[in-house]
């Protein structure tokens, strides 16, 4: 089996690292600059450590502001867990790398990391490479049974709809908050599509709770499936939506309870 050796300093395969620039949105709505933000922030509930690592202006210094602080005193039970259901939302939400991911079959994955032997190779080659394995059982495990992924309708047309009500269809997974016009939870004007995200994530927690309908629905009709919207680009990195929040739901359904996340 070819072996794949990745690290942020290995520019064909940086974009496999959690150094890489690209937006991560996790279950609560939201949106994080790389991976390595994400996890970072994960490390403690505190929301003056997480708007912190949010202003980090780079995923080094993410990780350095990382190690100043002490994890919630359960981190080494689920930082495994957690790292996996954010390489699952990097993945899924931005199709660019979901599809280098898939180009990779039959490769062994390897985080060059002589300094890390747990997330990657360790001195020697002795570490534990758990970023490799997971990446690489993550990209095997689709083979055989697809993620659900949020798409642009553009780009595949034939992509369940979760738009909004229009072009011939309901709009009945659509995010019902705006750009630019006050939102009726927050009462903030959205700037973008991106700062909608915490509104829907908790519009539709609610209704996971609450409208067993719903979440059957979702669970039927969607899951394993791609998730077809306008707002993602064709290029497919980039452009965070509500989508983004859906697929993460249903490729996690089982390891989420009641709208609890670990990983933001």
């Amino acid at each position: 089996m070819k072996t794949i050796e990745f690290m942020s300093r290995i520019p064909e395969y940086a974009w496999l690292s959690n150094f890489e620039e690209c937006p991560v949105t996790d279950l609560h709505g939201m949106v994080w600059p790389s991976a390595e933000h994400c996890y970072q922030a994960a490390k403690t509930k505190d929301p003056s450590y997480r708007d912190a690592v949010l202003d980090c202006t780079s995923a080094v210094i993410a990780k350095r502001f990382g190690a100043t602080i002490k994890p919630r005193p359960d981190w080494d039970k689920i930082k495994v867990e957690v790292m996996r259901r954010i390489l699952v939302a990097k993945f899924t939400q931005n199709p660019k790398f979901y599809s280098l991911l898939l180009n990779t079959e039959g490769c062994q994955l390897v985080h060059y990391a002589p300094w890390d032997g747990f997330w990657g190779t360790g001195k020697w080659g002795r570490g534990e490479d758990i970023m490799g394995k997971l990446l690489t059982e993550m990209r095997d495990a689709w083979f055989k049974s697809p993620p659900a992924r949020p798409v642009s309708l553009k780009e595949e047309p034939n992509a369940e709809y979760i738009g909004r009500a229009g072009h011939g269809q309901d709009g009945y997974f659509g995010n019902p908050y705006h750009v630019g016009s006050k939102c009726q939870r927050c009462g903030e004007h959205h700037r973008d599509g991106g700062s909608t995200l915490p509104c829907f994530s908790a519009y539709f927690w609610d209704r996971i709770k609450n409208d067993a309908d719903y979440k059957d629905f979702l669970l039927i009709q969607l899951t394993g499936k791609p998730l077809g919207c306008f707002c993602k680009s064709k290029s497919g990195v980039g452009n965070p939506c509500h989508g983004d929040i859906i697929s993460l739901w249903l490729n996690n359904y089982g390891a989420v309870v009641q709208g609890e996340s670990d990983d933001g």
